[in-house]
């Protein structure tokens, strides 16, 4: 269920380029996670913005689109996706980030970063595995100075994209 968060994030931040944010708060052990389907997870999480005032979507597929074309909610998306995340940590119907999970997540997402700059997207410098980890994988991938568009991203980079979806 994370890999849906994280799904959700990455397109998110596609469209927030350049937007950065406070580490969120610790998580509770993995040992309270109790798997939840996708659905179940997407609605929590749709509700949840909807109740800070972001104005998310259902696309078709059932993922949770946010569009913010001038990038004018950066500040309040990030505080919201934050306090969004941590309470579907808190309810069980994610789970929380652990070291080895940031790892995995920090070497798909570099090969990610390597593909969409070898494809010349205007990526920004990739952090490294030691400041994701302190961030806890709160980090905007697509971070540049002019709109990645994550369909485009997408199209470059499948096998890449393909690991993503298995987290």
């Amino acid at each position: 269920m994370r890999s849906s968060l994280l799904a959700l994030v990455i397109a998110v931040a596609a469209a927030l380029t350049g937007c950065g944010a406070a580490p969120p708060p610790a998580r509770p052990a993995p040992s309270t996670f109790t798997p939840a389907d996708d659905a179940r997870v997407n609605e929590a999480y749709r509700q949840c913005m909807l109740d800070h005032g972001i104005a998310v979507t259902k696309a078709e597929d059932g993922s949770i689109r946010f569009d913010d074309p001038d990038s004018s909610m950066r500040t309040e998306y990030a505080a919201a996706h934050r306090e969004c995340s941590q309470r579907l940590i808190d309810e069980g119907l994610l789970a929380g980030a652990t070291p080895e999970s940031l790892r995995r997540e920090y070497q798909v997402l570099t090969a990610i970063h390597a593909c969409l700059a070898e494809h010349g997207f205007p990526v920004a410098e990739w952090i490294s595995e030691e400041v994701y980890i302190d961030r806890n994988g709160e980090v905007n991938m697509l971070e540049s100075e002019t709109p990645i568009i994550l369909a485009d991203a997408q199209a470059a980079c499948p096998a890449e994209y393909a690991e993503l979806a298995k987290l």
